[in-house]
């Protein structure tokens, strides 16, 4: 999916600035911090709608749990290098924390754009929610759906 159709999508979904776009501070470091290179995907997000919401919910579908679940807001700069500081010893270190859902749980994703999700409070590590951030972000959606056979 192109980072064109992508934009149209997130804006068609409404997303909202919380704060300036790291397009002015390009994420390099970032990059520093993770020692890795972000992938491009990532780097348009970030560049593009770092530190965004959603005003009225954005939903993606949680395969490990059979339902949908509200992304929350797009971390800006700051949140995501407290993210990985506050994280550091839990995290593997190729994940980039990239939105809250508001109840500090995390969506990162990794070095080759797959989407995982942490969970605060379980000693667990993350888990894999879409192999591609292309495809986790084309799939967005405002309107919760009901789990299946509820």
């Amino acid at each position: 999916m192109s980072h064109d159709t992508l934009e149209r999508h997130l804006l068609d979904l409404g997303i909202q600035p919380t704060g300036p776009s790291l397009r002015a501070t390009p994420p390099e470091d970032i990059e520093q911090r993770t020692g890795q290179a972000l992938p491009d995907a990532l780097r348009w997000l970030f560049t593009r709608f770092g530190g965004s919401r959603f005003p009225e919910g954005a939903f993606y579908f949680d395969r490990r749990y059979g339902q949908d679940v509200m992304i929350g807001w797009l971390l800006d700069r700051d949140e995501i290098l407290d993210a990985l500081d506050t994280w550091e010893d839990v995290l593997p270190a190729n994940l980039v924390p990239i939105a809250n859902d508001g109840g500090d749980n995390l969506l990162l994703v990794d070095g080759e754009g797959a989407v995982w999700f942490h969970q605060h409070d379980k000693a667990e590590p993350p888990y894999l929610v879409d192999e591609s951030l292309e495809h986790f972000l084309g799939s967005l959606h405002r309107e919760q759906q009901e789990p299946a056979g509820g």
